[in-house]
């Protein structure tokens, strides 16, 4: 019985598809799979070491944190950051801003006239992506009934890498605190932060110095509107969803400041008032009902308010808050009496200092 010769090519093809499969016995395909295994390795090690890197950052943020708000322990916003010594949830009113807010809004004062309870929470050179950082962290602790912005945080650095710098600042505070490797003790590595000393003018910055104000062309009217930056809106539209989340209502106020505000600035604001819903109170508007005398009430030819600005504009800042939020009186309440009634001397006794022209802050 005679075989039947094949073709040779169709011996070839069938050897070819006996074979393991696609590329059997091709040490160039071994060679991918282990180059592929290898890659695989050298990126999970890296991710390793990125992971064990920013752990040890995070880390070593702690431990140079400080762990308590007392005179010598080096928190860098102190006067601000002592709203964390205040007893939690007790705080009806938050204001944010930077040194316009904190030189013009005083809180005591609004305590000894009618019992409200505010902090103002108003770093020096804070912007609005900071206050919106800041909002985040204080309602964890506070749930005021109001949240009031000071508007010139949202004219100050505009520029995006701002955010990315608070950004850096909120994850990693080593980049705040790196100064403090020297005095890091033990118990910097383990003991939790925990502020404990109260500031008497919780928050406000008196201020003593008087000088006169060229106001000649304060607040000229104009059509033309400032808008505040893409990275300022966003701030402000985060901090109203923040706040409707806690139960909290935002309003944006502007302090009197004649070097700073003008109707440009204040057209801005209120057309994002009138976009976004939020109550908006221009103070630059009301300097007759006020009382202001620029040559008296500023420290420094209008940009900031002295002690005698800063009275008159929390008067009538507080008779705005009265009247249009129900904030209790809080006076004669025992639960309120560390925090408040045992801090009015220490502050009668700087406001007094500041009186006589001594500088106390």
């Amino acid at each position: 019985m005679e075989d039947e010769l094949k073709p040779l090519d169709s011996v070839i093809d069938g050897e070819e598809r006996l074979g393991t499969g696609e590329g059997a016995g091709n040490p160039a395909s071994a060679d991918s799979k282990s180059g592929g295994k290898q890659r695989l390795k050298r990126l999970g090690v890296a991710v390793v070491v990125v992971a064990i890197f920013f752990a040890f950052v995070a880390y070593a943020g702690y431990v140079l944190t400080p762990k308590d708000n007392g005179e010598n322990d080096g928190v860098i916003k102190a006067t601000s950051d002592a709203i964390y010594a205040e007893p939690e949830n007790s705080l009806d009113v938050v204001f944010l801003g930077n040194s316009a807010a904190a030189e013009a809004i005083d809180p005591m004062l609004m305590w000894k006239k009618a019992g409200v309870t505010s902090y103002v929470y108003a770093p020096n050179g804070q912007r609005s992506v900071g206050a919106l950082s800041a909002l985040k962290k204080i309602l964890q602790v506070q749930s005021p009934s109001v949240v009031v912005v000071e508007a010139d945080v949202f004219f100050s650095g505009q520029q995006p890498e701002y955010a990315l710098y608070q950004v850096m600042d909120d994850l990693f505070p080593v980049a705040q605190y790196h100064h403090r490797w020297k005095d890091v003790t033990l118990r910097d590595f383990y003991a939790p932060v925990n502020y404990t000393h109260l500031s008497s003018t919780k928050g406000h910055i008196i201020r003593e110095t008087i000088t006169d104000t060229d106001i000649s062309h304060y607040m000229e009217p104009t059509d033309e509107a400032y808008y505040c930056g893409n990275v300022s809106e966003w701030a402000l539209s985060a901090m109203i969803d923040v706040c409707e989340q806690a139960g909290a209502q935002l309003m944006v106020v502007s302090v009197p400041s004649p070097a700073e505000w003008n109707m440009q600035r204040y057209n801005g604001m209120q057309q994002l008032s009138e976009k976004y819903g939020f109550a908006f109170l221009d103070l630059n508007q009301a300097n007759s009902q006020m009382g202001m005398d620029w040559s008296t009430d500023s420290r420094d030819y209008g940009k900031h308010l002295n002690w005698k600005g800063a009275a008159k504009a929390t008067h009538y800042l507080l008779e705005y808050l009265k009247s249009a939020y129900d904030l209790p009186d809080h006076r004669g309440d025992s639960a309120y009496a560390q925090s408040w009634d045992d801090q009015v001397a220490a502050y009668d006794a700087l406001l007094e200092a500041a009186k006589s022209g001594e500088r106390v802050m």
